[in-house]
């Protein structure tokens, strides 16, 4: 008998190619791996260089993206070393 494995699934503002502007999908949540930290994400901000990216006009990247780096009200979870652990941050946006 197989066993279920639940899926997390988030919404994300996604920008599948250079100039198409943004639109809310639903992504899998991928596990974080050693030395990684997966965060959840309330709310985030974007600015005028994921701006640029939406528009298209930074060389070198790769689509589809997730823009945003100015995250609020975020939540930890990591792995290090086979330890697992989760904790709650407040960033400071400058």
């Amino acid at each position: 008998m197989a066993t279920a494995v639940a899926v997390t699934i988030m919404k994300a503002a996604q920008v599948s190619a250079a100039g198409a502007g943004l639109r809310i999908v639903e992504l899998e949540v991928p596990d974080p791996g050693t030395g990684q930290v997966r965060i959840k994400v309330k709310a985030c901000g974007v600015c005028n260089s994921d701006a640029i990216i939406v528009e298209g006009r930074r060389p070198g990247i790769t689509y589809p993206r997730v823009p945003g780096h100015s995250g609020l009200d975020v939540e930890a979870a990591f792995v290090d070393r086979g330890f697992r652990g989760q904790a709650s941050l407040t960033p400071i946006l400058l």
